[in-house]
């Protein structure tokens, strides 16, 4: 009998390749933001290819650029997210990181 899957997940996710620049909050202060990529993100979490990850319970705070063709209208090249979140898988190709709800959201100049 084949086992079943249930997808835990509660949004949509979507490919996208999202720059992004990954800090540990709270971390020494030597250590510098990673600059990674997005892949498999909604508005819950999203997974972050890398060669190191950070390890699981890791707070970190999360600056994605998303592209938006409509703002280009008003001047603009797109929107900044800066959200919180945690580390809560680890892999050898890269992270999933649980999003907190709270995020700001700003236009690019």
């Amino acid at each position: 009998m084949a086992a079943s899957y249930i997808e835990k997940r509660g949004a949509t996710r979507f490919d996208l390749n999202l720059p992004a620049i990954v800090s540990i909050v709270g971390g020494p202060r030597n250590v510098k933001p990673l600059a990674l990529g997005t892949r498999d993100v909604s508005s819950d979490g999203g997974y972050f290819p890398c060669d190191k990850p950070l390890r699981v319970n890791t707070r970190v705070e999360i600056g994605l650029v998303i592209p938006v063709a409509g703002l280009k209208k008003l001047g603009r090249s797109g929107a900044r997210v800066r959200v919180a979140g945690v580390v809560v898988r680890a892999d050898a190709w890269g992270m999933a990181i649980r999003f907190d709800r709270r995020y700001r959201l700003a236009p690019l100049p």
